[in-house]
């Protein structure tokens, strides 16, 4: 039997009580029924053709107090109506009438047994619209923290009202956001369920975050006071997506961006905006898998710009002549200036990332200012070199993110 299926229910209890059985909402409007055993009437053969029972059949029902029952009771039969006696049992949640389970049963035959047979069922009926109540709460919500992270002011005001009224932000703590661009998987559950399945909460991160689709990107949003550090999400999406990668076999397509923290439901799309930009830039030459925002430097004002906007006129005509020959000789020269660049300038530093000697160090960078055509004394030739390394990154990354898509 499928056990989240409430029609698989109503059909097996029928099947094993032999009689008609039906499933109606609070207002006596049919959710589900069985088929017929031989023991219809007209209300129950009207109630199936045309899902209506109609006004009169549902204001006797309620006559009869199922509202306020709490437990199995008879709602009595009506000749005029067409309507033989049933037996009710409401079906109750915390309390709240979700539904209410029918059994024709006209001349009292039911026994004790068959009778805690229905109530049983109808718990497990009241189970699975609970359920379903809540992921269609959860849902709601997660459209409004859509529309929170969203770029239209005005929905911002009533979507944070709505994560107040569900209890998901109180005033206190704050707001942080991170964005993972989902990648293949080894299953054919679509990504954003995967993402969403291993998200649970992780040490030193205490609460699952909110998870909502934004194209090829899911944004995950932690608010009010278990919203965790900045190194706790980073360390809790990086076990995510190392393990969503592995499964996938393809470990450079699921990478992310964290956010900052903000004080606020109201500017979170500020943390969400940051995560954006640090998720296109992870996973790219020198850049980790998981970026955080404040380690986007230069790239944080770059990636805002149209890739379609950027080509080779954009990079120093001497920098684009260092790496032909680069590409010519399988030298190290691309890298040393990178390196060079990224440590200000410092002969020491760099040469000790590099693992050589100064005086290799000294002599690779003639060579790359003979390339260039430039003094790397000057500190405008640098800063026009080191912007041309990030804008030739960016074209990289946009030609690989065109060949994975076709």
């Amino acid at each position: 039997m499928v056990d989240d299926d409430p029609q698989q229910l109503v059909d097996e209890l029928a099947a094993r009580l032999r009689r008609s059985v039906v499933v109606n909402d609070p207002g006596v409007r049919l959710l589900w029924a069985s088929r017929h055993f031989g023991d219809e009437d007209p209300v129950r053969i009207r109630a199936v053709l045309q899902r209506d029972a109609g006004p009169e059949v549902a204001a006797h029902v309620l006559a009869s107090g199922v509202a306020e029952w709490t437990s199995d009771g008879v709602v009595p039969a009506r000749a005029d109506l067409g309507l033989t006696a049933r037996r009710c049992v409401p079906v109750r949640v915390g309390g709240e009438l979700l539904a209410m389970l029918l059994v024709i049963d006209a001349d009292a035959t039911l026994t004790p047994e068959e009778v805690e047979l229905l109530r049983r069922t109808a718990e497990r009926i009241g189970g699975l619209l609970e359920a379903g109540a809540h992921r269609r709460r959860v849902a709601r919500l997660e459209e409004e923290v859509g529309a929170l992270l969203g770029t239209d002011p005005a929905a911002r005001v009533p979507a944070r009202r709505a994560l107040e009224a569900a209890g998901a932000w109180d005033g206190a703590g704050s707001t942080r956001v991170a964005a993972v661009r989902l990648g293949r998987h080894d299953t054919d559950v679509p990504p954003l369920r995967v993402l969403r399945g291993a998200s649970s909460p992780a040490p030193g991160v205490g609460t699952a975050p909110f998870v909502v689709a934004d194209g090829t990107l899911a944004l995950l949003l932690w608010c009010g006071p278990a919203c965790p550090s900045d190194g706790a999400v980073e360390a809790a999406v990086s076990r995510w997506v190392t393990r969503l990668s592995g499964a996938a076999g393809a470990p450079r397509e699921w990478v992310a961006g964290t956010g900052p923290a903000v004080p606020d439901p109201a500017d979170a799309w500020r943390s969400a905006r940051l995560a954006r930009l640090a998720a296109s830039g992870a996973g790219r030459p020198g850049r980790p898998q998981v970026l955080p925002h404040h380690d986007l430097g230069v790239d944080a004002v770059l990636l805002r710009l149209d890739p379609l906007d950027l080509d080779e006129t954009a990079v120093p005509p001497g920098l684009l002549a260092l790496r032909e020959a680069d590409a010519r000789t399988g030298g190290h020269l691309v890298e040393t200036l990178r390196t060079f660049l990224d440590r200000g300038g410092s002969a020491p530093r760099t040469a000790e990332d590099l693992f050589i000697h100064r005086t290799s160090l000294y002599y690779r960078l003639d060579r790359i200012a003979e390339h260039v055509g430039a003094d790397l004394g000057d500190g405008r030739v640098r800063l026009e070199l080191h912007l041309g390394l990030h804008v030739l990154d960016r074209l990289d990354a946009f030609r690989q993110s065109e060949e994975r898509q076709g």
